[in-house]
């Protein structure tokens, strides 16, 4: 884990490689926020994070629920402190969509998208967009309330957990959590946040070709994200690349887990020995695979580890 202490040194392909049981931790980590704001996680062990040498400090865990159109907890995320062998940090991990308010988020996408500030030129689906502006705040106070400052604040007398402050943030999510993850990445690191080595499961596009060369940019680094995707699932061919004249397009790195559940890298945004393989309509009947996956004890994204295992996936399509 020393190799998490360097940061921003951008490569053609990460020199920290893909590794399937760090990848078995994040999963469970993102696995965990489909349980919701429940109390019992406090006692959870987090077995996947414990086989690499990451421990997950249950009693810091801070949620953060908000409220969209008619429903509550429609969008949820949980945040904690973790730490490895060498270094500390913070975790955060986005949910999927659970409930119809998500849904009516999710596909606000078709027709909108709009500017996002954080580098020229840059669009980025509206949908997304609003919940990570509707809920950034709360996040920024849940991170310091656990010691989780920007890099200029650590050590800072009036910071909140100042002797055992860290800029530190690991960022994970399933689907409509991973859109929402892959844009507060770039505000958290904008802010002054150290976003390190971070996974995101089956994210849909989130912006246009700036966003993508931009997110490279900072991102795609010696200690990289990498954007998990699994076999036929439809959820990352959408939105469409090519919509009423507006291009979306990936961003790096993608692990493609194909139908006997061997996984791929792929160095390139849209690769075609990846999901890109696939054409949307031909996934449109393999909603099953969107949850479905080899990286959990369960077999499953969407399900709560808290639970026993069901035998079915979650029916979630964002």
């Amino acid at each position: 884990w020393a190799a998490w202490a360097l940061w921003f040194v951008p490569a053609a392909s990460p020199d920290w490689p893909y590794e399937e049981p760090v990848a078995r931790a994040f999963a469970s980590l993102t696995s965990a926020s489909y349980c919701g704001a429940n109390d019992s996680l406090q006692n959870w062990t987090c077995g996947p994070c414990e086989d690499v040498g990451i421990h997950l400090d249950s009693s810091t865990l801070r949620f953060v629920e908000r409220r969209e159109l008619i429903q509550p907890r429609s969008t949820f995320l949980l945040l904690a402190r973790m730490s490895t062998r060498t270094t500390d940090g913070c975790v955060i991990s986005f949910r999927g969509s659970t409930t119809i308010t998500n849904w009516i988020e999710d596909f606000r996408f078709w027709n909108t998208p709009v500017p996002f500030e954080w580098c020229k030129g840059c669009y980025v689906e509206d949908g997304f967009s609003s919940i990570w502006r509707n809920v950034k705040d709360e996040v920024l106070d849940k991170l310091r309330d656990i010691g989780c400052v920007p890099r200029h604040e650590v050590g800072n007398s009036s910071s909140s957990s100042s002797n055992s402050s860290t800029s530190n943030l690991y960022i994970t999510g399933h689907s409509l959590g991973a859109a929402v993850g892959t844009l507060a990445m770039c505000t958290l690191q904008g802010w002054g946040y150290n976003v390190g080595l971070s996974y995101l499961f089956e994210s849909p596009r989130v912006g246009n070709l700036n966003f993508a060369a931009a997110f490279d940019h900072e991102f795609a680094r010696r200690i990289p994200m990498y954007r998990i995707t699994h076999s036929r699932d439809p959820v990352p061919h959408l939105p469409p690349r090519y919509l009423t004249g507006f291009k979306y397009e990936h961003v790096n790195y993608e692990v493609f887990y194909d139908d006997q559940n061997v996984w791929h890298f792929c160095a390139r945004e849209e690769d075609r020995s990846c999901a890109d393989q696939y054409s949307l309509p031909t996934t449109l009947r393999f909603i099953s695979d969107h949850c479905a996956s080899p990286l959990t004890s369960s077999g499953s994204l969407c399900h709560c580890p808290l639970h026993p295992p069901t035998g079915q996936a979650a029916p979630i399509l964002v």
